[in-house]
């Protein structure tokens, strides 16, 4: 599906997931794994992964280790191969001598858990911030939509986003930022146009827990309106997504809520959220409305956690599951 706006993934720290199935699994023990799977990943390429599964076209910008780009180029295809509607991924990856990191997911189907270890490389070579800026002046113009998603690299400055998203603001593109901890709180002031926490992260952002999901609507109207950020969503995992939008001056939070009971005991949350932003990006970038943005996003992040891989979503899945989320008000 082509739309008149593009729609541009930024990954500056991906990563190559290696998921394995271990059942019963226990630490501190030699257990066999069922099956292993290793994927081109870091949450802007599994966004990008997403639109494509949804039929969208899409750029994707990352920052990759040299050695690894002949694996991360198998982002176009892997998981939407044999899908004739899928979407065509560009990419621009810019290439350093410090490796991709590698982040293990171990999935226990005996007790329905997961356990996550996530990598971190610490390296000497400055970052890249003049390529990144260059690809994005090449591929990005007015009424783009442009999503950063993920952590920072090591070597990163703690102004790096606020650069890229002020450089895109600047060319006219709407942003979307996917982030979390010192990332998120330092590129706030660039004023993106949507930002994605879930209720973590929005509380480490304001720093105080929430109880209720009043303290969660009042804390994302807040951000909206001192940041001059157009919509909030926040991802509240089973209890589903909470969306501020700046459409009225009364800032009316819409809430989501799956209806249906997944009877799938193996849930694969790697990616759920990626695959959320990517089906906000595609509405945003068609003018889409606030409770599209919620419906779609929401379908998209339930249709991830029945598929295994991150970012692999089927898109009649998500036509299907439209159906099961109901949207109200919440004042």
């Amino acid at each position: 599906m082509v739309t008149m706006n593009k729609i541009i993934t930024v990954t500056l720290n991906p990563a190559i997931d290696r998921i394995t199935s271990v059942p019963d699994f226990h630490v501190g023990a030699v257990q066999k794994a069922d099956a292993a799977h290793v994927y081109p990943a870091g949450k802007g390429v599994n966004v990008a992964r997403t639109l494509s599964c949804l039929g969208h076209d899409v750029i994707a910008i990352g920052v990759i280790g040299k050695g690894d780009v002949e694996f991360f180029e198998t982002i176009r295809w892997s998981g939407v191969a044999s899908d004739p509607a899928a979407g065509k991924i560009l990419t621009d990856w810019i290439q350093t001598e410090t490796p991709t990191r590698t982040n293990n997911t171990f999935l226990d189907p005996v007790r329905s858990t997961e356990t996550h270890i996530r990598e971190v490389i610490r390296t000497d070579e400055p970052f890249p911030l003049t390529r990144v800026e260059e690809s994005l002046r090449q591929h990005c113009g007015k009424g783009d939509v442009v999503v950063f998603a993920g952590s920072l690299p090591t070597n990163a400055t703690e102004d790096t986003l606020t650069c890229l998203i002020g450089l895109c603001r600047s060319m006219g593109a709407r942003v979307i930022l996917d982030s979390s901890g010192e990332a998120l709180k330092n590129a706030l002031t660039a004023g993106p146009d949507l930002i994605k926490p879930n209720v973590q992260e929005l509380e480490e952002v304001v720093g105080h827990r929430f109880y209720t999901r009043g303290e969660i609507v009042a804390a994302a109207r807040e951000l909206a309106r001192t940041y001059g950020i157009h919509h909030v969503l926040v991802s509240m995992g089973e209890e589903g997504a909470i969306l501020v939008s700046d459409e009225t001056e009364e800032l009316p939070a819409l809430q989501a809520v799956f209806m249906l009971r997944l009877s799938q005991k193996q849930l694969h949350t790697v990616g759920s959220g990626d695959a959320m932003v990517a089906a906000v990006a595609a509405v945003l970038a068609e003018d889409g409305k606030p409770r599209q943005m919620l419906i779609e996003g929401t379908a998209a992040g339930v249709a991830n956690l029945l598929t295994e891989g991150p970012g692999i979503v089927s898109a009649d899945k998500v036509k299907r599951l439209r159906d099961a989320v109901e949207v109200g008000e919440f004042h």
